[in-house]
């Protein structure tokens, strides 16, 4: 009986199942009704046909990637041809066995952690898998969908703007600097050791144009962005359109208003409709009801000065091999304002009041939590707070910028030349998560076509 292939791509499902002990060898406890252990996963292998040698990667969850080892035996009536992998990779192992389901190309079977479950589950946990062969995914054709109608926009609003964050209060210079004494953890990438980056950090409000070429005033509700950009970077970078920069994109909300990429396509169809002053559909109405109260809490922060905010990552980032969220803090954190200027350029005027005509340096913290389960801290849920109580933020750097003259016309032209891209990255800092994995594709197209 020839051996089975497993070969090409596949959809992985897991689930674990937190009352399974191993005591002896032996798998003890009740079964319990079993968890999400990861969201879908891609394992990508090839079969050595002559010995039924498998060799790929899985991987585990959006930029976690396991190396698979293993073999195929062939069918032993009554059983079915079967599989045993091995995964390893960001210190765990796990072991996977399963069987190929007769009259189907799908395998089930048990995956078992031997060590340092990346789900935080005890060493040993064990859960139920599918597998079944990769067809159109459906992350890639939302991926696609919101990319399409993002270069559409883009087109009839100003060819030549950022599709979002299309309005700039300035790009500043400045210091990015590593501090001395951090946790052992967090020595990785660009923070392996205390030393000093040269920067930009582009302050903008988060809206598209509201017309071709015309830009949403800042006296309008709208959230805030500060994007970093690290320069003299060494090291092989993920992507290729750009080397030696490392970029950290934030905006001024602790949370997301979007749970996945699926929600760009159902915010898009309900503001299409009310755009049209046509009633949405009750289900997507009640579906989006939490993002839409997200984004009017984003909406109606009232700010006096973008360089006295904190700012957020909102999605999950790689710290070697742990998962961290990031957070900028200013030492000088402003009080709301009972009222603002109305001049729709009110926060580039508070920005060059206070660096240029002041002369005032404006000094940040960088700050980082760590990933601690899926409950507390989830990766996929973008929309959830990681509650300081939870995992609190660690200082390990801080980010200086002196005093300069930003407001002009040479300035400017830098600034809309430059593009930024949690992508643009060492494979330390890698982004995490579904949302961030659709904004790889869509970032780079939309900057294309921008240029």
């Amino acid at each position: 009986m020839s051996t089975p292939t497993l070969s090409g791509q596949f959809l992985y499902r897991s689930f674990y199942n937190g009352s399974i002990d191993i005591s002896d060898g032996r798998v003890v406890g009740t079964p319990a009704i079993a968890e999400p252990w990861t969201p879908v996963g891609v394992l990508d292998v090839q079969t050595d046909m002559n010995m039924g040698d498998v060799i790929g990667t899985l991987t585990f969850r959006p930029g976690v990637v396991l190396q698979i080892t293993g073999k195929i035996s062939p069918a032993a009536d009554p059983l079915p041809a079967s599989v045993e992998l091995k995964g390893e990779g960001l210190g765990a192992v796990y072991q996977i066995k399963g069987w190929f389901v007769p009259d189907s190309d799908h395998l089930v079977g048990t995956v078992l952690c031997l060590v340092s479950d990346l789900a935080k589950q005890p060493v040993g946990t064990a859960g139920p898998f599918i597998l079944f062969p990769k067809r159109k995914d459906q992350q890639e054709a939302l991926t696609d969908a919101v990319l399409a109608a993002s270069l559409q926009e883009q087109k009839m609003k100003g060819p030549n703007l950022r599709q979002l964050h299309s309005k700039s209060h300035g790009l500043v210079s400045g210091k990015f600097t590593i501090e001395e004494n951090i946790p052992e953890r967090c020595k990785v990438g660009v923070f392996a050791k205390p030393q000093e980056y040269d920067l930009w950090i582009r302050f903008s409000n988060a809206s598209s144009p509201k017309a071709f070429n015309e830009l949403k005033p800042d006296t309008e509700g709208d959230v805030r962005g500060m994007a970093i950009k690290l320069k003299s970077i060494e090291g092989s970078q993920v992507t290729s359109d750009e080397t030696g920069t490392q970029d950290f994109v934030l905006i001024n909300h602790h949370i997301f208003f979007l749970p996945d990429v699926q929600g760009y396509i159902d915010l898009g169809e309900f503001r299409k409709a009310t755009a049209q002053k046509i009633s949405p559909d009750p289900d997507l109405a009640q579906k989006l009801a939490p993002s839409l109260a997200i984004v009017r809490e984003m909406n109606n922060k009232v700010i006096g000065n973008p360089l006295c905010i904190q700012y957020w990552s909102t999605t999950p980032y790689k710290l070697g091999s742990h998962f961290i969220k990031f957070s900028v803090k200013p030492h000088e954190l402003e009080v709301t304002p009972s009222s603002i200027p109305d001049s729709p350029d009110y926060l580039r005027e508070a920005m060059v009041e206070q660096i240029t005509k002041e002369e005032r340096q404006s000094t940040f913290d960088f700050l980082v939590q760590f990933y601690r389960d899926e409950a507390k801290t989830p990766i996929e849920n973008p929309m959830q707070e990681w509650k300081e109580e939870d995992s609190p933020f660690i200082k390990i750097a801080t980010i200086t910028i002196p005093p300069q003259v930003f407001d002009s016309i040479d300035r400017k032209e830098v600034d809309e030349s430059l593009s930024f891209n949690p992508w643009h990255t060492l494979p330390a800092h890698e982004p995490v998560g579904g949302i961030n994995l659709s904004r790889r594709k869509i970032y780079q197209e939309i900057a294309k076509a921008r240029r």
